[in-house]
Formats: C-alpha cells, sequence, structure tokens
C-alpha cells in the first residue's frame, strides 16, 4: 500500500478542452492574488505573460469560500468538465488531498458533476483562497 499527497501538485489546471464554434479552446483555473483580483476589477482583464485574457473570457474569479452562491456560479459553468468526465481517484480525502493505492493499482472514476470537477482541481492547487477560471484558444501557452 501506497500513501500520495496530490494537494498542491499544480499552478494551473486545465479543466477541459472544447470546441468552441470552430476553434478548439481550453478551459484554465489557477490561483490569483488578491492584488491581481483588484486589476482584474479595475482593468476588465487579467493579464498572464504576455497575454490578455477580456473579462468576456472569464467565467469567475476572486476568493473561493464554497458558499452556496459559489458553487451555484461553477455549476453554471457549461464547459468546465471534460466531454468524457474527469477522472478522479476513488478515495481521495478532499480535506488531506492524500490517496492511499493499493497493489501498485491507483483506482479512479469518471466524473460529470461540475462542483466535485472544481472541489478536485481546486485541491490539486493546493486550495488556492483566490482562483480564476477562464477560457483562451487551445494553442495559446499561458
Amino acid at each position: 500500500m501506497k500513501v500520495i499527497n496530490l494537494n498542491g501538485i499544480r499552478k494551473k489546471i486545465i479543466l477541459s478542452i472544447f470546441n468552441d464554434r470552430g476553434i478548439l479552446s481550453k478551459v484554465l483555473m489557477m490561483p490569483i492574488t488578491e492584488k491581481q483580483e483588484a486589476e482584474i476589477d479595475k482593468e476588465l482583464c487579467f493579464k498572464i505573460n504576455d497575454t490578455t485574457i477580456q473579462k468576456g473570457q472569464i467565467y469567475v474569479y476572486g476568493e473561493v469560500n464554497f458558499s452556496d452562491d459559489d458553487l451555484n456560479k461553477i455549476d453554471r459553468i457549461g464547459s468546465i468538465v471534460p466531454e468524457d468526465g474527469g477522472w478522479i481517484y476513488s478515495n481521495l480525502d478532499l480535506n488531506t488531498g492524500q490517496v492511499t493505492i493499493e497493489n501498485n493499482t491507483p483506482k479512479m472514476y469518471p466524473t460529470f458533476d461540475p462542483i466535485t470537477w472544481f472541489e478536485y482541481n481546486h485541491l490539486l492547487l493546493g486550495k488556492p483562497k483566490r482562483i480564476i477560471i477562464f477560457k483562451c484558444p487551445k494553442t495559446l501557452d499561458v
């Protein structure tokens, strides 16, 4: 039996890839700072590397407190979960990030639930206080 910890193993996450009117697009989630949140409020865009993500490409941003309002916003994002489901470890503890793997065979299951998929990926980012979820062309390197 082996125990691995998934908490904070990613700096950004591709939540899904989908066809957006003939253009392959990806939905990304990443942590942001309080300063970046204020800049988005002021500039109505998110700047990362040499790329500007316009307000219309941003699904949600800001503090995550898992309130009903937050979860409803996440649930309404139609393209957050991959079309064939997002794969999650079966025995993952979302509080600690630990997964127990028996016989060197991880057990996983697909989810189509946006809340479950969001919580899993939020954990992979290290449960940051503030996040941004946005879409951009798949070819864009952000």
